[in-house]
């Protein structure tokens, strides 16, 4: 790798934001992944230098795990999103902004509503999200 190259990937690990072209570059050689400004090292870059378990909290868990550690939550009762938001926010990448990770949470329980799984009473800040599924 060249010194550029290496500075670089030092400021996606710093969490800096590096121009589009270098970006497109270094997606193009396989060395980051995530959404342009949310980059982070890819996987054989974390590997060489010893950081897997920083690679998967920067990518979070996929959406399967996730909506199972929902149905965890929901199964004690129901939870208004904030908690559950609390309950899972180790779940989601570190390379997110705390909106877009209570976005990502609103997501995902609207696909899991849609799927038949929970429900929602109330609206807006008094809204309650539950199981409608035994497990």
């Amino acid at each position: 790798m060249d010194l550029r190259t290496v500075f670089l990937l030092d400021q996606v690990q710093k969490r800096k934001t590096i121009s589009k072209d270098d970006y497109r570059m270094l997606k193009k050689a396989g060395l980051v992944e995530g959404r342009y400004p949310a980059l982070y090292v890819s996987y054989k870059v974390a590997e060489a230098v010893g950081d897997k378990a920083g690679y998967i909290r920067n990518r979070g868990l996929e959406e399967k795990i996730c909506k199972e550690l929902i149905i965890s939550a929901l199964q004690n009762g129901p939870l208004k999103k904030a908690d559950i938001f609390v309950a899972m926010r180790h779940a989601f990448p570190e390379v997110l902004t705390e909106e877009k990770q209570y976005k990502k949470l609103s997501n995902l329980l609207q696909k899991m509503k849609k799927e038949g799984t929970v429900d929602v009473k109330g609206s807006t800040v008094h809204a309650v999200w539950y199981l409608t599924m035994s497990i």
